[in-house]
């Protein structure tokens, strides 16, 4: 019986080693996840930067053909906006590439706690601001650049754009900011198991 109870007990201990975790591969993946993140993150923030320089180069050399005080405001204000949410974007890529792959793994997972609390802080007051002044200005620029249009075409232009807004921010937005999350989450999970591997070794 007790040869017995021996053999379940190396049996179990076998049985839990094959459970530690790769160290290594944890570590990769958390490499890779951080690199993904920070290509998009950089993407979007210099895609609209670059969008909003864009915008001010042709304001001044042609204004996009707009005459009146509103529309000209309109789209300077969209130019500036889009920019400053560019500038949103970057300073979030410039904040992931300052964490360490080689910290403590405690440490390190305090800097992606501390990341991903920062960003969502960010986010939501850099979204819901982005969101209201864009939708302004479009409206503001709308009152001249569909002068010329019938009732029923500016109907539809407004129905399309109604829909595309809410679209965007409801579906694409969230989808975004859920997958960038998932991913924080994952590579917290993966230096806690990290954490605890090394502890057992």
């Amino acid at each position: 019986m007790a040869n017995f109870e021996q053999l379940q007990s190396l049996w179990n201990k076998q049985g839990t080693a094959e459970h530690i975790p790769d160290i290594a591969w944890l570590r990769k993946e958390n490499k890779t996840t951080k690199g993904k993140m920070l290509q998009q993150v950089l993407f979007r923030g210099v895609v609209l930067t670059t969008t909003g320089v864009v915008i001010f180069f042709f304001m001044l050399k042609n204004g996009f053909g707009v005459k009146s005080y509103l529309s000209h405001i309109a789209v300077a204000g969209l130019g500036v906006l889009v920019f400053l949410q560019g500038l949103v974007e970057v300073y979030g890529a410039i904040l992931l590439a300052k964490i360490d792959e080689l910290q403590e793994p405690a440490e390190h997972i305090y800097s992606w706690k501390a990341h991903f609390q920062l960003r969502s802080r960010i986010l939501a007051i850099s979204g819901p601001v982005y969101f209201v002044s864009f939708n302004v200005l479009m409206i503001a620029f709308f009152v001249e650049a569909l002068n010329d249009f019938t009732v029923l075409q500016r109907v539809a232009i407004g129905v399309a754009y109604t829909a595309w807004i809410i679209y965007g921010w409801f579906v694409v937005r969230r989808r975004t900011i859920e997958k960038e999350a998932q991913r924080i989450r994952q590579t917290i999970e993966n230096l806690q198991k990290i954490s605890v591997a090394l502890r057992t070794q």
